[in-house]
């Protein structure tokens, strides 16, 4: 993991309370948790991205093994972030 970026985050008191509580369950920081959720959505986010774009009907053998090279691109580079 590259370095870290300090930022301060202002969020909905009852969406804070919340994954806090999370946070005791899966025994991490609040913060830890916070960056779980938002790798979770990256990754989301990528893989509904990428495969909207598909045609699966039309697609070849290559074009399949790129494309799920891809989409295991996408869940490596938040792997760390969501163990």
């Amino acid at each position: 993991m590259p370095g870290e970026k300090r930022f301060t985050l202002r969020m909905d008191a009852d969406l804070f309370n919340e994954i806090s509580e999370v946070a005791k369950r899966h025994r991490r920081s609040t913060a830890k948790e916070i960056e779980y959720a938002i790798a979770l959505y990256l990754t989301e986010l990528a893989k509904k991205e990428l495969l909207n774009n598909l045609d699966f009907n039309n697609m070849t053998e290559e074009e399949a093994k790129e494309n799920l090279k891809k989409l295991n691109d996408v869940f490596n580079k938040y792997k760390a972030f969501l163990e």
